[in-house]
């Protein structure tokens, strides 16, 4: 981010970093008076091996930074 600032104006900063949502949740509350609604999830989209695979690389790559700290 840099600061555009011209003597006298307010300070304001630009970000030209891209915006990315990485993850997001719902949640959703009982209304007192409201029928009730039971609580969902929906399925993932991602096949179950493929999750158990990415988490298995994620663990080897941590791993692997942890031992290139200890060095």
């Amino acid at each position: 981010m840099e600061p555009n600032y011209a003597k006298g104006a307010p300070l304001t900063f630009t970000n030209d970093l891209p915006v990315v949502t990485i993850a997001s949740d719902k949640i959703t509350f009982p209304i007192e008076g409201a029928p009730d609604v039971p609580a969902t999830n929906e399925p993932s989209k991602i096949a179950v091996w493929q999750r158990w695979n990415d988490y298995g690389i994620g663990l080897l790559l941590e791993a692997t930074a942890e031992a290139k700290k200890a060095n």
